[in-house]
């Protein structure tokens, strides 16, 4: 016999998912790093939003959005 297990909570899983984003201190299970790499990758993000929209400004607007993530990413992480 299996049992299934499901959140029957929705406040609950709501709750947990916050969380992740505004972690309390002294209940906080997850590992520090998991919420700097969610940090970090928000910066990246918005670094690559902010390139594509001074890109699309300047005239380049008949590359993809696509070559134009690729494009930021090889310049921020290189």
């Amino acid at each position: 016999m299996s049992k299934r297990i499901g959140i029957n909570d929705k406040k609950e899983s709501q709750k947990s998912y916050l969380d992740d984003f505004t972690p309390n201190p002294t209940t906080s299970s997850k590992p520090e790093m998991a919420r700097m790499s969610f940090v970090v990758s928000k910066q990246i993000i918005d670094k690559v939003e902010a390139y594509i929209r001074k890109k699309r400004m300047s005239g380049d607007i008949y590359y993809s959005k696509t070559n134009l993530i690729h494009e930021a990413l090889n310049r921020f992480l290189s």
